[in-house]
């Protein structure tokens, strides 16, 4: 299997984006078909210079490779968490519900809810949105908030998972290489919530800074050596 062929399963089966059809793509796709899709990527140098127009680390400490973007309708992204990168990432929620799989290795879901609070021991809340065709996100309406853990569970390899948009989460590292595919449903919010320990840039537009073909090659190698051990 080829990315394009795996775009037009899933431009068939999500085009009604529900979990159930979005969780039925992610475990038809096994190991070697992920396999040969990545290693189709790194053959074909226009698919990899596009992908990496679009691939960046994220402030939460991973590495976001958007494989197929056909925003807002779905996305689909893998996402590489390497130990030396990892950092205290924000509490945020998504545009979109998601569904996903933990390829190999693992990591902690934390879920929490959130109240308005003027204690000055309060975490930083903001809006967020996007801009440019997802190119640049503004932060803005800067304000405190007090948080409640609702749930915490470890997603360990070959774990499955679905998340409504409006959840607000968090995802901390384990101190082991892992590696996840997720995709994402339609647009349904139009800004998001992020909260942070601490005081982040706030009307201001942020705009990414895209992986080169070589470092895109590399993240990619790194994972097919991964996944074919297994």
């Amino acid at each position: 299997m080829n990315l394009l062929e795996l775009e037009n399963i899933l431009s068939n089966n999500v085009n009604i984006n529900t979990e159930v059809n979005r969780q039925m793509v992610l475990e038809n796709l096994d190991n070697s078909s992920i396999v040969n899709i990545l290693k189709n990527i790194l053959d074909d140098e226009f698919q990899l210079l596009n992908i990496s127009k679009r691939s960046y680390r994220h402030s939460n400490g991973f590495d976001k490779i958007l494989l197929i973007d056909k925003r807002p309708y779905y996305a689909l992204r893998l996402h590489i968490w390497n130990p030396i990168n990892s950092c205290d990432g924000h509490i945020h929620n998504h545009e979109w519900d998601l569904s996903g799989v933990v390829l190999f290795g693992s990591y902690r879901w934390e879920l929490y809810e959130y109240e308005n609070s003027e204690n000055i021991d309060g975490l930083y809340y903001y809006e967020c949105k996007y801009n440019k065709n997802y190119s640049q996100h503004l932060l803005t309406n800067e304000k405190k908030v007090l948080t409640k853990k609702i749930f915490d569970v470890t997603m360990a390899e070959k774990s499955f998972y679905n998340l409504k948009s409006s959840i607000c989460h968090k995802i901390t590292m384990s101190n082991e290489y892992c590696a996840s595919l997720m995709l994402h449903g339609n647009s349904l919010n139009q800004k998001i919530v992020v909260i942070s320990n601490n005081k982040l840039m706030n009307n201001l537009n942020e705009s990414y800074i895209y992986y080169s073909v070589q470092e895109l090659a590399e993240l990619l190698k790194n994972v097919i050596i991964k996944m074919e051990r297994k």
